[in-house]
């Protein structure tokens, strides 16, 4: 069996990306702490200024994900098979999705049950872990892969409309899309906070088509690293 030929450029960018993603956890405990006390306490209220230096300049570790997500799915023709794509997504994305929701699910049913029968709360909290399972608002943490499951679903059809409308006229709507990301975003934060809701989805929708478009123009160039300069330097200017 041949070898697949790795892009050692984008293997060094996830890996920056992850080591951002783990600074901007990490920084927002500290910032959050400052602006709600309640929630660590004074103890993590030095340094403030640092700690939201490092908070902010980790921003673009999401976006990029999503725009290295969008350069191999979009490039590879297979991916516009609904059947195939879809099967190996469930596999790699979908089962661990769904697997990590029912756990945090059933951890939230034991605790409500914990606070009915132990400390007498009334019988409507046992509710509270279905209607959260809807929002998708306590498992914030796996919002990530709430986002990422409804790009997958658009996939194929987006690499089908790419075919339509060609190259060019692809590369202007996904601009235009990271335009229209930023008031989608507005209104994700002005409806409910449902994690899979269109605003949140479209949000990223922009990212995921530049990612393409971006690997497309740098691959034929001489210097591997443009791509992901490129890429870098576009979501820091768009945070």
């Amino acid at each position: 069996m041949a070898s697949v030929s790795r892009e050692k450029q984008y293997d060094l960018l996830r890996v920056v990306c992850a080591i951002a993603v783990v600074i901007l956890h990490v920084s927002s405990f500290y910032v959050n702490a400052y602006t709600s006390p309640n929630i660590g306490g004074a103890c993590y209220n030095e340094h403030f200024a640092f700690t939201c230096f490092w908070n902010s300049i980790s921003r673009f570790s999401v976006p990029c994900f999503v725009m290295l997500s969008g350069a191999f799915i979009l490039s590879n023709d297979r991916n516009a098979d609904f059947k195939y794509f879809y099967k190996k997504s469930f596999r790699t994305l979908g089962i661990p999705t769904l697997l990590f929701t029912a756990l945090y699910f059933l951890f939230s049913e034991c605790v409500a049950c914990a606070a009915v029968a132990v400390k007498g709360r009334e019988t409507s909290r046992l509710l509270l872990p279905i209607r959260d399972l809807i929002y998708g608002e306590p498992y914030y943490h796996l919002w990530y892969m709430y986002m990422c499951a409804g790009l997958y679903i658009s996939a194929p059809i987006i690499i089908r409309l790419k075919r339509e409308i060609g190259e060019a006229n692809f590369a202007k709507a996904a601009y235009i899309l990271l335009l229209v990301s930023s008031v989608a975003y507005e209104l994700s934060r002005t409806l409910e906070p449902v994690r899979w809701d269109p605003g949140f989805q479209i949000r990223f929708l922009g990212y995921f088509m530049a990612g393409y478009v971006i690997r497309r123009k740098t691959q034929s160039r001489s210097s591997g690293l443009k791509g992901p300069i490129f890429i870098c330097g576009g979501v820091l200017l768009s945070v």
